[in-house]
């Protein structure tokens, strides 16, 4: 199946997407950390490149287009399934990036 022919609810905000990908099994909530993704559930942290990107969600603010958001759905080698949130553009997280740059891309099909 296309990836663009995925069919997915209705979701508007990043709140919708959480509670999406979390029904999905992404229930782990991670931060970036100087070290690497801290899971805020188990309190371990991972080196970027054991995570795996698996879906991005992007949205915009209805009403300030410089209202951005970014959700990262990430699945770890240890099979621990989660998301980390940011803000999208000049106000993302410098040390999220950087992890981000180490991570594959391998969507859900």
């Amino acid at each position: 199946m296309n990836r663009t022919m995925k069919l997915l609810p209705d979701i508007s905000s990043l709140t919708q997407a959480i509670a999406y990908v979390e029904q999905l099994g992404f229930t782990h909530e991670f931060v970036a950390v100087e070290e690497g993704m801290k899971d805020l559930v188990t309190k371990k942290v991972y080196a970027p490149e054991s995570l795996v990107i698996k879906d991005v969600f992007r949205f915009e603010g209805y009403t300030d287009p410089d209202d951005l958001s970014v959700l990262y759905v990430l699945e770890a080698s240890d099979g621990v399934r989660g998301w980390v949130s940011d803000a999208y553009g000049p106000y993302a997280s410098p040390v999220l990036a950087e992890h981000l740059d180490k991570m594959k891309y391998e969507p859900e099909n």
